[in-house]
């Protein structure tokens, strides 16, 4: 169970190793001006051999791949960072990514050794950034619209991950409790749904739902506000699907607190894929024993 920062990280090295085990299999060539042609053409002395094989190809392409995923991650995370710290993470990103394409420049070495330690120092300088965002360690629960329709009772998520958690609610999933109150069909579903809503009105009386109220001693009970900023999120996500929302919402949040340890509730199995696309942790939602007695009654064939 890793935080944002921790995940982040782990990532980086194994895009690290896979990438000099890639470059250490590729050749070194040298250019030398003919001292007797008279013209003296002015290149970088030394570049990698393109002529890769298709195993190699394979590898580069898989590299590239996964660290275009990483990046865009680590770019969410980095938005606000001063302008020197901008400018070593644009001079490392664009370093490594000349490697992968294999794109070479006077910053190449005659050796391969040589290339692979370039290549580790400006990984080491990626590391460090990711670390100036470590911080003080919290688990952070998000359920779908269905975990709170079928577990309202907060007490029940503490079997997740211990006593000491925080619920949030985002933004999507409170409208879409408020949508199903109104025009599900089912007057029974409707009522159940209400009264999730009026549970979590009743935290209200404690304080700041924006901030944070306590339930059941250990638990913190929190609202988030603001709709998700499309335009500061994972590209593939698109803002007129709820699920996607949801994803967006928890890695706004996850950016905000990249020390905390962020988890999906939900049952759903196209959130869940989303959820593990978008490299956020989910878990099923949690029942009480007789909620799970009563389903499976309900499953048993006559």
């Amino acid at each position: 169970m890793m935080t944002y920062v921790d995940k982040l990280e782990a990532w980086l090295k194994e895009i690290e190793v896979r990438l000099c085990e890639f470059i250490s299999n590729v050749r070194i060539k040298e250019f030398r001006n003919d001292p007797y042609s008279g013209v003296v053409i002015i290149i970088p002395p030394y570049s990698y051999d393109t002529n890769l094989s298709e195993e190699q190809k394979k590898m580069q392409m898989n590299i590239k791949k996964t660290y275009s995923e990483w990046e865009e991650h680590f770019y969410l995370l980095t938005t606000k960072v001063p302008s020197d710290i901008r400018k070593e993470i644009k001079e490392s990103t664009k370093y490594i990514k000349n490697q992968i394409e294999l794109i070479s420049g006077w910053l190449t070495r005659s050796t391969i050794s040589e290339n692979i330690d370039e290549i580790k120092k400006r990984f080491s300088g990626l590391y460090g950034i990711i670390k100036l965002f470590e911080g003080k360690e919290s688990i952070v629960l998000i359920p779908d619209t269905n975990s709170l329709i079928k577990s309202p009772d907060f007490e029940v998520y503490k079997k997740l991950l211990g006593d000491k958690i925080t619920i949030l609610l985002t933004p999507t999933v409170l409208s879409e409790l408020d949508k199903l109150k109104i025009i599900h069909r089912d007057e029974t579903f409707r009522k159940k749904v209400e009264s999730v809503i009026n549970r979590i009105k009743g935290f209200r009386k404690q304080g700041s739902l924006l901030n944070g109220v306590t339930s059941c001693k250990t638990i913190t009970i929190k609202m988030v506000a603001k709709e998700p900023a499309f335009e500061r999120t994972l590209s593939w996500l698109q803002k007129d699907n709820n699920d996607d929302r949801i994803i967006a919402s928890s890695i706004e949040y996850q950016i905000d607190n990249p020390s905390h340890k962020v988890f999906i509730v939900t049952s759903d199995i196209n959130l869940q894929n989303k959820a593990e696309m978008a490299k956020l942790p989910f878990f099923e939602t949690p029942q009480k024993k007789q909620q799970r007695k009563e389903q499976l009654a309900r499953l048993r064939p006559g």
